[in-house]
């Protein structure tokens, strides 16, 4: 009890919990005698819409670090709120290829916005992004950009290529589709097809381009620092959002130009080349179009 005001001096630490390093998590280890210590669980606030937090701990499960974050008020078992971590990213680029001979060839375009960044070409066959390498361009405009992009279209001939259409990325598909090419223009600012999971199109590619990951095969180098820098957060509707390019930049991170253009590659499923044979092998009616593992 304090007769003096001036004598009563409180601090009140409060935050979600979402780096193992800082001076908020050493309030809770090295410093945590000089503080009292509160763990809110989301679903336990008044006034809070439990079912958001549960759909994401349903989502996720009850110990993944989403849900231990963003639910739970706890601290993440890694390191940040990294969305891909190394070790995944690291093992698909050490992982030995399996040709998949069925599988439909796809073709990831993303369109430089600004002077440092590159605009990228990637491709994957399946589980197979390693085998062909991809094509890096930095200050190319972008009807010699659509030339070159047509040009690998003839040389390759891909069964889909899906162009990013946000920004100047727009003449790069218009020009493409006036040389007669079929091409997908992405947005991926638009909705995702999954609303209660992902914030928007990006966000989604990149999740299917996370699971995607964990039996498939990279290259090394700069695809696995782009695929392991961007973090993540949760809305207040219990969607998943990634990371932007302008939000990484601030933090003095290049933009994530190659995962991008390889994220791309999972904007929309496409049927497998040998599909008709293996719904004639399996004797099975309905197949889903995915684009790898169809009898998984």
């Amino acid at each position: 009890f304090f007769t003096d005001l001036a004598e009563l001096r409180l601090w009140v630490a409060i935050s979600n919990p979402r780096r193992n390093t800082g001076a908020f998590f050493e309030c809770f280890h090295k410093n945590k005698d000089r503080w009292h210590h509160n763990y809110i669980d989301s679903r336990q606030v008044e006034g809070v819409d439990g079912a958001v937090y549960q759909r994401i701990a349903d989502q996720f499960g009850e110990d993944h670090d989403v849900t231990r974050v963003e639910v739970r008020g706890l601290f993440p078992r890694t390191g940040s709120n990294q969305f891909i971590s190394r070790e995944v990213a690291q093992d698909a680029a050490t992982r030995q290829i399996e040709d998949d001979r069925g599988a439909p060839l796809l073709m990831g375009v993303d369109v430089a916005r600004f002077g440092d960044d590159e605009s990228v070409i990637r491709w994957r066959k399946g589980r197979d992004a390693r085998t062909i390498p991809p094509k890096r361009f930095k200050g190319m405009d972008t009807m010699t950009l659509a030339s070159t992009v047509a040009e690998f279209i003839d040389s390759h001939n891909p069964d889909a290529v899906f162009v990013d259409g946000g920004g100047v990325g727009g003449g790069v598909v218009d020009r493409l589709k006036q040389l007669g090419y079929r091409v997908i223009e992405v947005q991926s600012g638009e909705r995702a097809d999954d609303r209660d999971v992902y914030a928007n199109k990006r966000a989604e590619m990149w999740g299917n381009l996370k699971d995607w990951l964990v039996s498939a095969c990279i290259d090394d180098g700069k695809l696995v620092t782009d695929l392991t820098s961007p973090e993540y957060d949760i809305t207040l509707k219990g969607q998943l959002r990634l990371e932007t390019k302008d939000n990484m930049k601030k933090r003095g991170l290049a933009s994530p130009d190659d995962a991008d253009a390889l994220a791309l590659t999972f904007a929309q499923p496409v049927a497998r080349r040998d599909l008709s044979l293996l719904r004639r092998r399996s004797g099975l009616r309905q197949m889903a179009n995915m684009d790898y593992d169809v009898l998984g």
